[in-house]
C-alpha cells in the first residue's frame, strides 16, 4: 500500500515536471509571433525655420519662424510577460501624420504665399504688358508703311467681326473709302457754331450723321504754329507724341490708361480709358478699331467702335458703344493744320451750357498740352529726352 503511493508520487511529480517543461517551452515560442499592432497618440513639437509655400490651401502655408504640432500614431508590438521580471518592449515604431494645426491662427491669410489664380492673373498681366510694348514699337514703325497702301485696298474684311452692324453698307474699309466717308461727314451742312478763338474753332450738328442721328457730330479745327513745336515741328513727331500710349500717358491728362490689343500694319484695335472731363461725368473707356492713313501729303487718324461682345473688361467705368473720332492733318511750311470729328454715345444726356463750358476748355487745353511736350523734348530713338536750359534758349 505504501509502495503504492511512494510510485504514484514519483509519478506525479514526474508529470507535474513535464508540464512545466512544456508550458516554459511554449512560452520562449511566443517571442515569435505576430500579434496585433496596438496604437497609441503622441504630440510633438516641431521648429520650421524655412518658408513653405502650397498654392492650393491657405491651411498648408507655413510661414517663417513658425512651430507646427503634429499628432502622430505610433504603431507598438504587445510586450510579451516570459515572467514577472522581464518584459520586452517595442523595438519599431512608425509615424503617420494625422494632421497639422498651425500654433498662430489657421486662418491668418499669407500675404507671401499668393495662391495660384493670383500667380496665374500676374502671369497673364506680364505676358500682355510684353505683347502691348511689342506691338507699340511695331505700331510706331507701321506709321511710315502705312502711305504705301493702294489707295482701293481693303484695310480689313467686308465680313469682320470688327465691323459693327450701323457701319456696314456706310463706310468702305480702304484708304479711298476712310477719306471720302470723312470729307462726307466734314462737309455736312447745319453746323452751329459754339467757339473760334485762340486758332480753334468748334462746331456741333444736332441732326447727327449717316451713321446715327441719336448723337450730336462735334466739328474741331486747330491750326498749331510749328515755330511752337520747337525740334518735334513735323506731322510725324506729333503722330508719334499722340498715338503710341507710352508718349501720350506723359502729357495727356485726361488719358488714363491706352492698351492696345492686336494690330498690323494696316489697323489696329486699342483701349482708350479717359479720366471724367467734368465733374458731372464719371470715367468713360472705348475700344476701337483704329487706322492710320496718308495720301496726298494728308494723313487720317480713322477710329470707330468694335461691336459690344469683341471684349469684355473689367474695368469699373462706363464703355462708350457707340464712338467715330476722326482725325485729318496736314501742314504748310509754318503751321499743322488739324481737322477733327467726333460723335459719341456719352451714356447721359448732356446739358447745353455744359458743353458750351467744357469742350472748348477741354479742347484748347489738348493741344496746348501736346505744343508744350513738343516743345520741351526731343525725340531720340523712339526715347524722349528733356532738353536742357541752352537748348531751350536756342529755340526761342
Amino acid at each position: 500500500m505504501t509502495d503504492n503511493i511512494l510510485f504514484k508520487s514519483f509519478i506525479d511529480k514526474i508529470v507535474t515536471l513535464k508540464d512545466d517543461l512544456f508550458n516554459k517551452k511554449n512560452q520562449i515560442k511566443k517571442k515569435d509571433l505576430i500579434l496585433p499592432a496596438k496604437t497609441e497618440k503622441q504630440k510633438i513639437k516641431l521648429y520650421i525655420p524655412e518658408i513653405r509655400i502650397s498654392n492650393n490651401n491657405q491651411r498648408d502655408s507655413i510661414k517663417s519662424n513658425q512651430t507646427i504640432q503634429f499628432t502622430i500614431k505610433k504603431k507598438i508590438k504587445p510586450t510579451i510577460n516570459l515572467d514577472s521580471s522581464k518584459i520586452i518592449p517595442s523595438v519599431k515604431s512608425v509615424k503617420n501624420i494625422l494632421s497639422t494645426n498651425l500654433t498662430t491662427n489657421e486662418c491668418e491669410p499669407n500675404n507671401n504665399s499668393p495662391n495660384k489664380e493670383t500667380n496665374d492673373v500676374k502671369k497673364i498681366i506680364f505676358k500682355k504688358n510684353i505683347e502691348k510694348e511689342n506691338l507699340e514699337n511695331k505700331n510706331q514703325s507701321d506709321l511710315n508703311l502705312k502711305e504705301n497702301i493702294e489707295d482701293d485696298e481693303l484695310l480689313i474684311s467686308e465680313d469682320s467681326n470688327l465691323i459693327c452692324e450701323y457701319e456696314k453698307n456706310k463706310i468702305k474699309f480702304t484708304k479711298n473709302g476712310l477719306f471720302e466717308f470723312f470729307n462726307k461727314l466734314f462737309n455736312l451742312t447745319d453746323f452751329k457754331g459754339l467757339w473760334n478763338n485762340d486758332n480753334l474753332k468748334i462746331e456741333i450738328r444736332n441732326e447727327g450723321t449717316p451713321l446715327t442721328n441719336e448723337f450730336y457730330l462735334i466739328k474741331t479745327t486747330y491750326t498749331q504754329k510749328k515755330s511752337e513745336l520747337g525740334l518735334n515741328n513735323l506731322i510725324e513727331n506729333q503722330l508719334i507724341f499722340t498715338y503710341n500710349p507710352k508718349f501720350r500717358k506723359m502729357w495727356d491728362q485726361i488719358i488714363k490708361e491706352i492698351i492696345i490689343y492686336e494690330g498690323n500694319d494696316k489697323n489696329y484695335i486699342v483701349l482708350s480709358w479717359a479720366n471724367s472731363p467734368c465733374f458731372l461725368m464719371s470715367e468713360r473707356y472705348t475700344i476701337e478699331k483704329r487706322f492710320i492713313v496718308k495720301k496726298n501729303n494728308e494723313t487720317l487718324i480713322f477710329s470707330t467702335s468694335v461691336p459690344y461682345n469683341y471684349k469684355n473688361c473689367d474695368i469699373d467705368a462706363i464703355k462708350i458703344i457707340s464712338f467715330c473720332n476722326l482725325v485729318k492733318i496736314f501742314e504748310d511750311n509754318d503751321n499743322i493744320y488739324y481737322q477733327c470729328l467726333n460723335q459719341n454715345d456719352y451714356k447721359m444726356t448732356i446739358p447745353q451750357f455744359i458743353i458750351n463750358i467744357t469742350l472748348p476748355l477741354t479742347s484748347k487745353n489738348w493741344y496746348i498740352n501736346l505744343q508744350k511736350f513738343s516743345f520741351k523734348y526731343k525725340l531720340e530713338n523712339n526715347e524722349v529726352k528733356e532738353l536742357n536750359e541752352e537748348e531751350i534758349k536756342n529755340l526761342l
